[in-house]
């Protein structure tokens, strides 16, 4: 029976052959039998067949056999190959001492070793050939059990579970190990051991274990909160500053989300963050305003870290939150001092500027400035770029290059005082004087350029009104003076007209005297139109085009945008192209003397303050006509009365000489009688009372 049950060849060759044996001879034997019985052949004829089919049965199963022997002979050929292959590999496996190896059994005893395992329990290869070495005397007592048990593990399943124990060395010091066996043999006794050395593994937990705690250590004793959580979100550590913050324990946190902690209203602040951290694998920043129950509310900048195993895949995420509540108090002071700083740098009624050194950006423009500006005022630019935002002009309307501007050159540690330039806004042209200086750090604050501007357009405007004025004051007092030391006022009016052509812009001018019996005008001298228009309108009646019209009112007409008015008087006018155009009654002490127009082709309107000149010289003109005209008239009567007293001297002259011849006789005789002595008293006094009486009449008549 072993023989059948056997795995070798002859096992194969009597299992194949045995029951082939027994069951063909009987199977040929019966069919034949039945052909005999049936009569389709005779005995001798049976017995020859059966011993052919007999022969023939067996070949074949012989030569099955044959190929089935022969197909397992292959097979152990290329199996021994295969394991002398393997063989091979283990041997080099062993000799390449990459663990240690030993071959022993379940009772202690070691057969064969590699170097390695030689190595690492300190024993020589004299020691394994001498029977020194059994790898139950150097275990520990302390792991007797845990062999025992492993062995009965391996005896069961043919292999054990590697597992850490110590070996006692040569030299009695312990050396760590990992132990793995499998058992071979029939009874499963003889075991193949794989050791491997666990001291640089050891060493290196040892260093890894002080390094944890260290760093626990030193992660307990931060001022901040730390904490660490799984790839699922579950925390794994919180520092004694995260404990005393929660006022929780370990115990009740560790193991479990945030949202199993905190209430929604503690974790709605950085739960976003935290979850975006574990789906992109991203670090996240957030800042947090969060209320515990036992702490009070805190501000906290939370930093979540991903860290990631070997593979790539998310292990853990590091949360760092440092508690910023009284940085964010000071930043809120700090604020609310700038503000106020603002507010009132706001107030201040001069544009101010706070512009960055070197940079030169506008860091800071207060509401003056932005109201200069027409909006708000252009900030952030670098010197380079001020051209974009900034188009200025200096006192003759080149444009100033960037690095002449005054913010650049404040920047740069220039100090400006009184620079003045115009600043071209979409709001307008502003002219402005500038003050700047840079001021130094201090007092944790960093330097600061500061520019100050005063908006000086209504000086200007006021300087040049003044000067418009003096001019036209000039003006005016040139005019009075010529046309009060004329004789002839109206010979004046082309050098007035051109006086004030260049003050107002004047293109031409018409001057008519008046006629007020006739109601007529009569064109006396005009500029700016050619002298066929000029007999056109050498004569007008009152009513007649807008001066005849200023005559008949005697008041002042000016007309705006006279190449769209319709009206009939404005036609002449309109038709020499004129824009605007003054006519003004010459009236002085009641009388019309005429008037006088003035046009321009350029202007669409006369400001108030031009009519107003117009008005002033065209009053002194008619003042100088009645003054022409009354120096005339006294002119005229101071020749009369000087004929009139020539007439006089005549007729007295006359009248004398009439009168004094028979007078003189009467005073000589009254004269005689005085002398004669014998005349009393009496006749002398009446005599020279006569002759007194007398006497004066030839010195009047004289």
């Amino acid at each position: 029976m072993r023989l059948i049950k056997s795995d070798s060849y002859g096992g194969l060759l009597v299992r194949r052959l045995l029951m082939a044996a027994v069951i063909i001879p009987l199977l040929l034997g019966w069919f034949i039998f039945q052909g005999l019985r049936a009569g389709f052949f005779d005995a001798t004829f049976a017995l020859s067949l059966f011993a052919i089919a007999s022969i023939l049965a067996f070949t074949l199963l012989i030569w099955y056999s044959a190929v089935g022997v022969e197909r397992l002979s292959r097979q152990r050929d290329k199996y021994q190959a295969a394991l002398n292959a393997n063989q091979q590999k283990l041997r080099s496996f062993v000799e390449a001492n990459v663990i240690g190896i030993l071959f022993g059994d379940i009772y202690g005893n070691v057969r064969n070793a590699n170097d390695e395992y030689l190595r690492m329990i300190g024993y020589s290869r004299q020691d394994l050939e001498a029977g020194r070495i059994r790898w139950l005397d150097i275990t520990p007592s302390e792991y007797r059990q845990l062999d025992k048990e492993r062995i009965a593990e391996a005896q069961k399943d043919g292999a054990c579970k590697p597992y850490e124990k110590e070996y006692i060395r040569k030299d009695g010091t312990r050396i760590p190990v990992l132990v793995g066996y499998t058992l071979v043999g029939e009874q499963r006794e003889e075991s193949v051991a794989f050791i491997l050395d666990l001291s640089e593994r050891k060493q290196v937990e040892a260093a890894l274990q002080q390094s944890e705690e260290r760093f626990r250590l030193a992660a307990d004793n931060i001022p901040d909160v730390f904490s660490i959580y799984d790839a699922q979100r579950r925390l794994q550590f919180v520092n004694s500053q995260g404990l005393h913050v929660i006022g929780k324990t370990n115990a009740e946190i560790l193991g479990k989300t945030d949202e199993e902690i905190f209430p929604l209203s503690a974790t709605s602040a950085y739960l976003d963050s935290l979850i975006a951290v574990q789906k992109t694998g991203i670090a996240q920043t957030t800042q947090a305003t969060i209320t515990f129950p036992d702490y009070g509310t805190l501000v906290a900048l939370i930093k979540y870290v991903p860290v990631f195993n070997s593979s790539g895949e998310l292990h853990q995420i590091l949360a760092f939150h440092n508690d910023i509540t009284a940085s964010k108090q000071a930043e809120d002071t700090l604020r609310n001092q700038q503000k106020w700083l603002e507010y009132l740098l706001n107030l201040m009624p001069s544009p101010l500027l706070l512009i960055e050194p070197e940079t030169a950006k506008v860091i800071f423009a207060n509401h003056a400035a932005d109201e200069l500006a027409g909006g708000e005022f252009p900030k952030g630019k670098p010197a380079e770029e001020y051209h974009t935002v900034y188009y200025c002009t200096d006192a003759d309307g080149k444009p100033i290059p960037n690095e002449k501007m005054p913010g650049v050159r404040v920047a740069r540690g220039e100090r400006l005082e009184g620079c003045e330039m115009d600043w071209h806004t979409p709001g307008g042209i502003r002219s402005l004087l500038i003050f700047a200086d840079r001021l130094p750090a201090m007092h944790g604050h960093a330097a600061t350029c500061v520019l100050m501007f005063q908006d000086i357009r209504n000086i200007k405007h006021v300087e040049k009104a003044l000067s418009l004025g003096y001019k036209r004051l000039q003006l005016l007092f040139g005019t009075a003076s010529d046309l009060l030391s004329s004789q002839k006022p109206i010979a004046l009016l082309d050098s007035v007209f051109q006086n004030l052509s260049e003050q107002i812009g004047l293109d031409c001018y018409f001057n008519y005297l008046a006629d007020e019996n006739q109601q007529v005008l009569h064109l006396a001298s005009y500029k700016g139109v050619d002298e066929e228009f000029a007999n056109q309108v050498m004569i007008l009646n009152f009513n007649q085009g807008v001066c005849g019209k200023a005559a008949a009112e005697r008041q002042l007409i000016a007309l705006e945008n006279v190449q769209k008015l319709i009206t009939p008087e404005s036609d002449r006018i309109r038709s020499l192209g004129i824009t605007a155009f003054a006519s003004y009654p010459l009236i002085a002490g009641g009388n019309l003397f005429g008037t006088l127009g003035f046009g321009s082709l350029t202007r669409s309107r006369f400001s108030q303050n031009e009519i107003g000149m117009m008005q002033a010289v065209c009053d002194q003109i008619a003042i100088a006509i009645e003054r022409s005209r009354l120096i005339g008239s006294l002119q005229q009567q101071t020749e009369q009365l000087r004929e009139a007293n020539r007439i006089k001297d005549e007729f007295l002259a006359v009248l004398s000489h009439e009168l004094r011849s028979p007078l003189n006789a009467i005073l000589g005789w009254a004269q005689l009688l005085r002398t004669r002595p014998n005349l009393d008293e009496a006749k002398k006094t009446s005599g020279t009372r006569n002759n007194r009486t007398q006497f004066p009449c030839p010195k009047a008549i004289n």
